[in-house]
């Protein structure tokens, strides 16, 4: 159950680094993918001295509390960060724009 929450988390996020306004789809697809590999290599080291420093339920919850943290973040910046669609009618070559019907 997890890898396919990971998986999906995954592809949105590329999804949404490609569609960011003001930068290369490039140079933002290198930063998530430097945060994805930051993530595993400094992830469970940190963890392993929150626990060590206070105890195992307290290193997970705040796991835990980082990523519902995130989440909200996300939620909070997907409209900025994607652009809006345009319905087919605002479109100038659209059938509909032009007024004739899809056949």
């Amino acid at each position: 159950m997890r890898g396919r929450a990971r998986a999906r988390w995954a592809v949105s996020t590329i999804s949404a680094a490609g569609h960011v306004r003001g930068i290369q789809a490039g140079n933002a697809l290198a930063a998530v993918a430097t945060m994805g590999y930051l993530e595993l290599l400094a992830g469970p080291p940190l963890i392993g001295l929150t626990a060590h420093v206070t105890s195992l339920p307290v290193a997970l919850g705040l796991v835990s509390a980082f990523c519902a943290a995130i989440g909200v973040g996300g939620r909070a910046l997907v409209p900025a960060v994607i652009p809006t669609r345009s319905t087919p009618s605002s479109c100038p070559s659209s059938p509909a724009a032009r007024g004739s019907r899809p056949s």
